[in-house]
């Protein structure tokens, strides 16, 4: 499940900095129960979780410029521009990361 919720917010983060950076307010507004992982998530959202790093990683490649002026508000944090929105996506994978290291440590 914790894949399944990384794989959520990093196609939300690329599309938000995506847009950011060709000055396109993006649709919607960013929301936290709209990130939420599905209760049937299984290994199987491996490998969409990975083809999410890349496509991540892929928006920030094409766009180093990340200081944009156009923001798009989080939910907790405010209006954030693209590169508060990049720097908030390594801070949350890190979070989750010891969260999936935690488990494992459980599991094995």
């Amino acid at each position: 499940m914790t894949l399944d919720h990384l794989r959520i917010t990093n196609n939300a983060f690329s599309n938000i900095i995506r847009n950011l950076t060709k000055n396109i307010v993006p649709p919607g507004v960013a929301s936290t129960a709209a990130v939420k992982p599905s209760p049937n998530a299984t290994s199987s959202v491996l490998s969409e979780y990975n083809q999410s790093c890349s496509e991540f990683l892929q928006v920030i490649h094409e766009n180093p410029n990340l200081a944009t002026e156009l923001k798009f508000a989080h939910p907790w944090f405010g209006p954030m521009n693209a590169m508060s929105w990049h720097l908030l996506a390594g801070i949350h994978m890190g979070i989750h990361r010891k969260q999936i290291a935690a488990i494992l440590e459980r599991v094995v």
